[in-house]
């Protein structure tokens, strides 16, 4: 399970991938039962595929999404939420953090001048890439 104070972009490029996310800013105690304050005495671990309802009665009621991808897909993680990922076969995925304070400190100038000098194909997306040797030798990716 993951919980961050930046949103993250999740992309699964390869392979089927389950979700599980809960937004701790709507059930508090999700958060401090993933991310234990150091101060207090440490329960036994949470095992996501089968919560203990008598260790953690407080996730008994507690509201959850889950999103099923495919190669292809990507979906939006705002911050203080927490998620938990479950592989349904080989995958290759991509999460990336969002820095906000970092983000809003662009200069779109050097933005667009940097795009115009750039020598590669912008019409690139990952749909058009040649993925047959990785599906065919994964082992040597």
């Amino acid at each position: 399970m993951f919980n961050d104070e930046h949103d993250f972009f999740f992309c699964l490029l390869r392979g089927n991938k389950r979700l599980a996310l809960v937004n701790t800013n709507q059930h508090p105690a999700a958060r401090q039962i993933v991310i234990p304050d150091k101060q207090k005495p440490r329960r036994p671990p949470l095992n996501p595929e089968q919560v203990d309802l008598n260790q953690y009665p407080e996730l008994e009621n507690i509201e959850y999404h889950v999103a099923n991808l495919t190669a292809g897909d990507c979906i939006f993680i705002p911050s203080q939420w927490i998620f938990q990922e479950r592989s349904l076969d080989n995958t290759i995925s991509i999460l990336y953090n969002i820095n906000h304070k970092q983000a809003l400190q662009l200069n779109l100038q050097e933005l667009k001048t940097c795009s115009e000098s750039d020598p590669l194909d912008s019409s690139l997306t990952l749909d058009r890439i040649d993925w047959t040797a990785i599906e065919s030798d994964p082992e040597n990716i």
